[in-house]
């Protein structure tokens, strides 16, 4: 966590959407949901993203990362 938001690392190369579909990818694992369940809203060419998780909520994601202070809905 940095200023709030979720820092994520990814190894990918930023061509092709290889690097957004590392994300994804790592994120659907980690939180053990189907990768059709995350959506990239916005970013998609750009270090910031922000991520659609359908059926999840700002404290689910929080609960399921073991993070505190994440006050997205």
């Amino acid at each position: 966590m940095r200023a709030g938001e979720l820092v994520v690392a990814v190894t990918a190369p930023p061509a092709d959407g290889a690097a957004n579909a590392a994300l994804v990818k790592c994120l659907a694992q980690r939180l053990a949901i189907a990768k059709s369940r995350i959506e990239l809203a916005r970013g998609g060419k750009s270090q910031s993203k922000i991520l659609s998780i359908r059926g999840m909520t700002g404290a689910d994601l929080a609960a399921r990362l073991g993070i505190a202070g994440l006050n997205r809905s």
